[in-house]
C-alpha cells in the first residue's frame, strides 16, 4: 500500500491549560523576543507552591500563546483506512524553511522506522514536497 502526507495550518482557541499530571502550563510555543522560534514542545513547569505564582507571572509576559496549530496528516491510499494525525504542534505561523525541513526529515526518520514496514512507501507530500527548489 502507498502512503501521502498533508500538511495545514489551523486556527485554535488561544488557551493556556494546566495539566496536573505534568504540573505543566500547555498552550505556548515560543518566547516573544526576537528571533522569534516555534517551538514544538513549549510547555512550562510550574513547580512549587513558593514560586509558581512568578513562574506564572513570568510565563504570560515572556511566552507566546499559540492561536494557530500546524496539523501533517497521514493520507493511506486505500479505502478502508482513514488519515490519521502524525504531527501538531503550536504555531504562529512564523516558522521558517529550515525549521520546516528540519520536521519533515524527522518524520520521514519515523515513518521509515515505524510506519514504512506496515502500511508501505511514503510516495510524496502535499505541501513542501521540495523546501531547497526554486519557486517560479
Amino acid at each position: 500500500m502507498l502512503c501521502e502526507t498533508a500538511e495545514d495550518e489551523t486556527a485554535i482557541q488561544s488557551i493556556i491549560q494546566w495539566d496536573e499530571a505534568s504540573d505543566k502550563l500547555v498552550g505556548f510555543f515560543g518566547f516573544k523576543s526576537a528571533p522569534h522560534e516555534c517551538l514544538p514542545d513549549a510547555s512550562l513547569l510550574v513547580g512549587d507552591q513558593d514560586s509558581s505564582y512568578q513562574t506564572l507571572a513570568d510565563a504570560f509576559d515572556e511566552l507566546q500563546v499559540a492561536s494557530l496549530a500546524r496539523v501533517i496528516m497521514l493520507n493511506p491510499l486505500h479505502m478502508l483506512l482513514p488519515a490519521i494525525p502524525i504531527y501538531m504542534v503550536p504555531t504562529c505561523n512564523r516558522f521558517t524553511a529550515e525549521s520546516v525541513s528540519q520536521n519533515w526529515s524527522d518524520i520521514n526518520k519515523l515513518y521509515n522506522k515505524h510506519i514504512l514496514p506496515v502500511l508501505g512507501p511514503l510516495i510524496g507530500k502535499e505541501s513542501y514536497v521540495n523546501l531547497t527548489a526554486p519557486v517560479d
